[in-house]
């Protein structure tokens, strides 16, 4: 509990949306943004090859190339593992439709990946800049329903791309809501067929 209010109150509205730049759905602004504050990392890498019209008909192969290289540095759970990425902050309990539509799902529809070895659970609060509230207590209160529905762990990762890259190579990712959990859908497939 402890850890998980840590990781909450160490959130702050950011701009790294893997996402929606892995969809091109950021502004060009956003994209130079994120290219300055985060040179070393998977998106940022990713931006500037789509600048440079580096396979642009195929994101997937293009991320499949930049992920061989910045996912091995990283560690990750031995075996095949269950992954499954909750969408939390905003959209737990806050008004807007944008909140509204991508709501997670309720705590009963984790139950049928209780008696499964190695699940892990994928959360960092998301706080859009048009976000009602953080709903922080309520992110946290909801996590701890899931940790306890599935018997899984809460996975320690060490940034957006560590967290990335653990669930493309899940043997089995259970998608939240929202482009970052599409993206890794796709990638995740992507990576099973590689």
């Amino acid at each position: 509990m402890i850890y998980l209010l840590a990781c909450f109150l160490s959130f702050y509205r950011n701009t790294y949306r893997l996402g929606d730049g892995y969809f091109g759905l950021l502004s060009k602004g956003a994209e130079t943004d994120i290219i300055k504050r985060y040179p070393d990392s998977i998106l940022s890498e990713y931006l500037q090859e789509k600048q440079n019209g580096q396979n642009s008909n195929n994101n997937s192969t293009l991320m499949y190339m930049i992920l061989k290289k910045h996912c091995q540095k990283y560690v990750y759970p031995h075996g095949a593992y269950t992954a499954i990425h909750l969408r939390t902050g905003d959209v737990v309990c806050g008004h807007h439709w944008h909140e509204r539509e991508k709501r997670p799902h309720d705590v009963s529809y984790y139950q049928k990946y209780r008696n499964q070895s190695n699940v892990y659970i994928f959360s960092k609060p998301f706080f859009s800049v048009h976000s009602s509230k953080p709903c922080i207590r309520e992110s946290i209160i909801y996590i701890n329903k899931i940790l306890k529905k599935t018997k899984g762990t809460l996975f320690a990762s060490v940034n957006a791309d560590h967290a990335f890259c653990a669930m493309i190579k899940a043997f089995e990712f259970i998608s939240g809501k929202g482009y970052f959990s599409k993206a890794i859908v796709e990638l995740n497939k992507f990576y099973k067929n590689k």
